[in-house]
This record gives C-alpha cells, sequence and structure tokens, in this order.
C-alpha cells in the first residue's frame, strides 16, 4: 500500500534528523572542566623538568670533578699541602656550557704504615635552581718519592735519527754534555736555605745506568766513588739572584758505546739517601760498521756430508742481520789441478744473534758440502753482519776444512812384557781426531752452555735441555772451559782437557 505524504510532515522528519549545535553555554562549561584537569598536570611537568634540568646540571658537576682530579693527580705529592693551594693552583670556579659551578677542595692526611696517605676530595656545585645534588669525587693519594724528582734529561749534540725513530742520535766520536734536571717543586731538597743568604747545595747525589735492548747496564760515574755522580749545579737569575735551574751534569763519550740502542735510566737521591723518581731517555748510538765475527770456525761434521760453523758476535747492539757465503775446491779447473770455485750465497739474512750454522751437503748427490775417501773437498767461508742502518761489517774468513777431515798421524807407543816370555810386544794406539764430550742436566730447567778453548781457538754454544744429556761433538784435543747459566740460576763452569782415548765420550759437567 503506498502511503503518500505531504510536504510539511517530510519537512519535520529531515529537520530532527539534521545533527544540533553546542550552545554557548555548553562550550563554556566543557572549558571549564578541561582548565581544572589540566591544572592537575601543570605541577608534574613542572616537577619533570626540573629534575631533569638538576640531573643536567649534575652531570656536569660529575666531569668538572673528574678532570680536577685528574689534574690534582698530575702534581707531586708533596705540593698537596691544603686545600688552599688547590685553590689557588686550579680555582674555585669553572664555567661548563654557560653554566657557572663552584669547586671546593678537600685535604686530609694520615700516616699508613711507612708512608703517608691523602685523602682528596673534589666538590662541585651551583647556584639554585634547579635543585642543587653537588657532585662528590674523593680519592686517595700515596707517598710515592721521597727523594728529589728528575723532570727531563738534556743531551747536547744529539741529532734526530735518520732512521726516521723518536730517539736522538748521539753524534760519532762525540762527548756529550748530559744535563740532568731536578723538578722545580723539589729545589729545596738539595738546596738549602733556596734563595736566601747561605744558599748552599745539600748533600745530594744521582745514580745513572745506560741499559741496552736486552737489560744489560752500564752503570755511569766513578767506581771507586760507589758510582755516585755528583755536582749539582744551579744558576741563578743575574737580577734577582733567585734559583732558575738546578741540575747535575754528567759527560758521555759516545765512541765508548758499542752501536745500538741504549736508554738512559737516572734516579736522584737526597742527603739521607732516599731516592727520587726514576727518569727514562732512550737513544741510538751509531759509530761504526759492525766488526767481523771473532773466532769463525768451520769443522767437519761426522758422515762426510755437513760442516759446522762456529762464531763469536761482536759487541755492537744494533746488527740487524748476518750474511754467509761459501766457496768450494773445484778439481775440473786448471787442467784437473783443481782451484777456487766461484763464492756463493748460503744466507742472506741470518738470524743477529745466532752463533753458529750447519752446512748440510748431500754425498749420493754430490751436493756441497761433501767428501769421501775417493774424493777430498776443501771449502772456505765468509760471514759478515749488516747493522739496521745498513751499514756492512768486516768480513770474517775461516780456515780451509776439507771433508773428510786429514786423519792424524801422531801415534804412542806401549812396551808391555809378560811374566812368562821375555818377548816384547809393541802396540800403537791413534789418538782421536776429535772428540765427543757429554753434559748432564738433572733440574727441570734449560740451560744455555758456552764452549771455549784458546789453542785451538774454539767459541761454540749450545743447549742443554730440561732433565736431559747432551752430547757436544768434534772437539779438538785441547783445554776447555765450560759455562753453563740460565734465568734465575748462578751460572756453573767446568773446565776438561781432552788429549786421549780414554778421554772419548766422558761427562765433562753434571748440573745438579
Amino acid at each position: 500500500m503506498l502511503v503518500k505524504l505531504n510536504s510539511r510532515v517530510c519537512e519535520g522528519i529531515v529537520s530532527r534528523l539534521r545533527p544540533r549545535g553546542f550552545s554557548l553555554v555548553e562550550v563554556i562549561v566543557a572549558a571549564m572542566l578541561l582548565m581544572f584537569a589540566l591544572a592537575g598536570l601543570v605541577p608534574f611537568f613542572i616537577s619533570s623538568l626540573g629534575s631533569a634540568s638538576a640531573v643536567r646540571y649534575r652531570s656536569s658537576a660529575s666531569n668538572i670533578a673528574s678532570e680536577r682530579m685528574e689534574q690534582i693527580r698530575q702534581l707531586d705529592f708533596r705540593e698537596i699541602t691544603d686545600a688552599a693551594y688547590l685553590t689557588s693552583t686550579f680555582g674555585d670556579t669553572e664555567s661548563l656550557r654557560g653554566i657557572d659551578f663552584n669547586v671546593n677542595y678537600g685535604v686530609e692526611t694520615s700516616s699508613y704504615g711507612e708512608g703517608i696517605l691523602k685523602e682528596i676530595t673534589v666538590t662541585v656545585d651551583w647556584e639554585a635552581p634547579p635543585k642543587v645534588v653537588a657532585a662528590s669525587l674523593t680519592s686517595m693519594f700515596h707517598q710515592q718519592f721521597v727523594g728529589p724528582r728528575v723532570s727531563w734529561l738534556e743531551v747536547t749534540g744529539a741529532e734526530e735519527d735518520p732512521l726516521g725513530t723518536p730517539f736522538p742520535l748521539l753524534k760519532v766520536n762525540y762527548e756529550h754534555p748530559l744535563k740532568i734536571h731536578i723538578a722545580e717543586a723539589d729545589w729545596g731538597l738539595v738546596i738549602d736555605n733556596l734563595n736566601e743568604p747561605g744558599m748552599a747545595v745539600s748533600n745530594a747525589y744521582l745514580r745513572m745506568n745506560l741499559v741496552d735492548q736486552n737489560g744489560v747496564a752500564l752503570s755511569l760515574g766513578d767506581p771507586e766513588d760507589d758510582y755516585e755522580i755528583r755536582g749539582l749545579t744551579y744558576e741563578v737569575d743575574g737580577e734577582t739572584g733567585d734559583v732558575t735551574d738546578v741540575y747535575f751534569p754528567y759527560t758521555v763519550d759516545s765512541t765508548t758505546l758499542p752501536d745500538g740502542y741504549w736508554e738512559f735510566q737516572a734516579v736522584a737521591f737526597n742527603q739521607y739517601d732516599e731516592p727520587g723518581n726514576l727518569w727514562r731517555l732512550r737513544t741510538r748510538v751509531e759509530n761504526d760498521r759492525p766488526a767481523a765475527p771473532d773466532p769463525f770456525l768451520a769443522v767437519a761434521q761426522f758422515g762426510d756430508e755437513s760442516i759446522g760453523l762456529y762464531w763469536g758476535g761482536g759487541d755492537e747492539r744494533d746488527r740487524d742481520h748476518y750474511i754467509l757465503k761459501r766457496c768450494a775446491w773445484d778439481w775440473s779447473l786448471n787442467g784437473g789441478l783443481g782451484g777456487w770455485g766461484s763464492w756463493v750465497y748460503l744466507e742472506t739474512s741470518l738470524d743477529p744473534n745466532a752463533t753458529s750454522y750447519l752446512d748440510e751437503g748431500s754425498i749420493a748427490s754430490m751436493t756441497h758440502p761433501w767428501g769421501d775417501e775417493t774424493t777430498t773437498n776443501y771449502y772456505r767461508y765468509h760471514l759478515w753482519a749488516v747493522d739496521v742502518a745498513g751499514k756492512v761489517g768486516s768480513i770474517a774468513e775461516c780456515d780451509e776444512v776439507s771433508i773428510p777431515p786429514a786423519e792424524p798421524v801422531t801415534t804412542t807407543t806401549t812396551l808391555v812384557t809378560t811374566s812368562t816370555s821375555s818377548t816384547t810386544t809393541t802396540s800403537t794406539t791413534l789418538i782421536p781426531t776429535t772428540y765427543s764430550v757429554q753434559v748432564v742436566n738433572t733440574v727441570n730447567k734449560t740451560w744455555s752452555l758456552v764452549i771455549e778453548c784458546s789453542d785451538p781457538v774454539v767459541y761454540r754454544t749450545e743447549t742443554v735441555g730440561k732433565k736431559a744429556t747432551l752430547t757436544i761433538s768434534n772437539l779438538a784435543a785441547g783445554d776447555y772451559l765450560i759455562t753453563a747459566s740460565t734465568p734465575g740460576r748462578s751460572d756453573r763452569t767446568a773446565s776438561f782437557t781432552l788429549d786421549g782415548p780414554e778421554d772419548e765420550g766422558m761427562i765433562v759437567m753434571t748440573i745438579l
């Protein structure tokens, strides 16, 4: 069924379906309610902003306290007297990120055993607002040095190292004057009545060593005076008469020092023999090229296919490497009469601390060095060192060595008479060409051995392992000295003589 509505009824229905607006009264009431709600949150936001600012301020204050504590740590223990001294030295204010901070110090001294402790406190705060929560840092300082401190060591005549190292190079054939300066804060420890009438140096002295890279130390100073360096000197201002410098003078002759790196180590002592700090300065000495290795020996080994080389290193400390060459006798030269062939390199970068080398060949392939019953070969060797600056050392040449070694011709004759016969029997005993001896190590440490003999000249180094027995071969007849050394133990020495068959294989040293 269709219902027909008139226009008035339709307009009424549409008007009721349209959204209604808010009256002015409703808007005002809603705004007031919102204001009351926000009013309760405002203190919370204000408090949060204040707390964030306080944290930021305190973080800056903590950084300032840490920085001041590190600055105080650089002072000598004796300089830290009281809070007033720290205030005058570092100030009592600091500005960071546009904010002014107040810095306060506290110093408390207490004895602890034989030393002294100082408790240092640095407190940093600021003017409120925001809320002040001061940053405070406390640290304990211990007295390290009682004697005078060395502040620096001055070397006159040193040059820049051409190798590019940061260490000064001592000139060749030059006497280098040194000044070992005393820290200004400690002048009163070595000068009586400083800057006053009657001013004079006290009975202070200096000890100074030169130490190489291996830890070997050379004491400087007069050995008759227990290596004490005296003669403390001070300089004064010509107008005021005040002291301007205090130092120990000393002169080092570079020509007396082996080449290499050397470190000056200086310690000053007061009149009561109390030491100050240890001052160190590393230098380099370059006087000449490396010396020729001496002695330099070649010994044919058993088996007729190897030669052992042994040498003593020079006293220079800057060897970079050794170079080794060999020359062999060539039987094909001169119409079969033979002649020395060309030199060949065996090693071009041998360990600078090496003192031996085994040149191994092969009889089967006739690879030098070798020799047998039908063919005797002869060899010569050259050895020299090169230092870190590239200077080539003098060449050492060993005596000619043959493989196989020449047999000895010396014999001894013994007459033997028996009780049952009047017949005289002659026996011949061959003296060995070379000997083998033994070193027995009974302890659980490895020992370094040095075997020396003046006639024939022998200088060899060996190593015997923990609880092991070492056989030392190829020793000719003669009087020997053997020295065993290991860290933490005193050296052991033994002498022995090789001159007869009964000496073959004997024990020449037992390390207990």
